[in-house]
């Protein structure tokens, strides 16, 4: 599993490895159990049955003595593991959990700062504060503490961007309790969307998928009443239960919402505009299915009525 994990990490490891043998001890337990060291020991088994001289047999390591404490142990693996410099080697997620298992061991957030070299104590918050919003995540995404639905779909820097630019813009709108979790939900809907468009028998994708600027945007996209009923426009209609709309169709509204901030940041480029939506109208497949529906009818109403007005105010 460590070897698959990062296998360019692995594969810079092993070149090390070959080149220099082992610089630096590994730590065990008074028992045997490894506390820092696991992928290099990994390395030396493979690099052992490749060639059986004895070379790789073993791993030298420092034991530790029995009498250690829980607290301590977090310590010493912490500041081995965890610290800056060394962090590359460990993934994002196994590294909010491990500062999470400091706290569980009743570690004080100061303790597990000066643990973990070069970090500070609001690093070490905001860490514990992400791995809150990803556990929440994941209730939400009916898959508690199942870390790896982030680590295989890359999501960590997802949520980083959520408590950067998402979180903040709630203080900014005065929102309440209630609409927070709202907002919160809707966040989480758009990631949950952006998982099941990639994941197997999820059909045809008509969207190369959320990343993480995306998230970004919605923050401003919040922040705007149109743009924020064009985004939530069906989760409104989910009866509480999001993850029931359609992948694609939820992307989508976060495409049209995104489309009009971009619009209104053009909106003293009238002539810009209209030659966009000239464009947007001469592009539409008028042998598609959809074109038929009754929605087309609706919008191409809305449409006219508003060109209406417009040419009313230019002969004006």
């Amino acid at each position: 599993m460590l070897l698959d994990l990062d296998k360019s990490e692995t594969e810079r490891l092993r070149k090390d490895l070959r080149r220099k043998n082992q610089m630096e001890p590994g730590v065990i337990t008074q028992d045997g159990f490894v506390i820092n060291g696991n992928r290099r020991m990994a390395i030396f088994e493979e690099l052992h049955a490749d060639e059986p001289t004895g070379k790789w047999l073993f791993l030298e390591a420092v034991r530790l003595p029995e009498t250690i404490g829980e607290k301590d142990l977090w310590k010493i693996e912490a500041g081995l593991q965890l610290s800056k410099g060394k962090i590359a080697e460990y993934h994002p997620v196994n590294e909010l959990l491990k500062i999470k298992q400091g706290t569980d061991a009743s570690l004080s957030i100061d303790e597990i700062a000066a643990a973990m070299y070069g970090r500070t104590v609001e690093e070490i918050k905001e860490a514990l504060d992400r791995l809150g919003l990803i556990d929440m995540f994941l209730e939400f995404f009916k898959q508690p503490a199942n870390y790896d639905v982030i680590r295989k779909f890359g999501l960590h820097e997802y949520f980083i961007d959520i408590q950067k630019h998402v979180i903040p813009s709630f203080e900014r709108l005065g929102l309440n309790n209630r609409q927070r979790k709202g907002a919160l939900i809707s966040t989480f809907s758009l990631i949950a969307a952006h998982i099941r468009n990639l994941s197997p028998g999820a059909g045809r994708k008509r969207d190369k998928g959320i990343t993480h600027w995306d998230m970004r945007k919605l923050g401003k996209i919040f922040a705007d009443l149109d743009a924020s009923e064009a985004y939530t426009q069906n989760l409104v209609k989910c009866d509480k239960n999001p993850l029931s709309i359609d992948a694609n169709t939820l992307i989508e509204d976060f495409r049209t919402a995104e489309d009009i901030l971009g619009m209104k940041e053009q909106r003293d480029q009238p002539v810009r505009l209209i030659e966009k939506a000239i464009k947007a109208l001469e592009s539409i497949d008028k042998s598609s299915k959809h074109f038929s529906e009754p929605r087309v009818k609706q919008a191409m109403g809305k449409l006219l009525t508003k060109v209406q007005e417009i040419n009313a105010m230019l002969e004006t």
